[in-house]
């Protein structure tokens, strides 16, 4: 497919990087550019964590048939 596409000055740059560095044409890097794009897996910014807090609780929780008994106890 025959297309004109405007690049911006980093992509441009990008792309005359990876020609020089592969002597590649200028369709083969910008097609090779965007397929490397296209591969990249982003995690994502933030990491949900909850917070902990410390209960000091008196329970053995090994056993949780005794747990929940002693949670249905009036």
């Amino acid at each position: 497919m025959r297309t004109t596409v405007s690049l911006d000055r980093d992509t441009e740059a990008a792309v005359r990087d990876l020609r020089a560095a592969e002597h590649l044409g200028l369709s083969e890097a910008v097609n090779e550019l965007i397929r490397r794009g296209m591969t990249i897996r982003t995690k994502p910014d933030t990491v949900f964590r909850s917070p902990k807090f410390k209960m000091h609780a008196k329970l053995d929780y090994t056993n949780t048939g005794e747990v929940l008994d002693m949670l249905d106890r009036p």
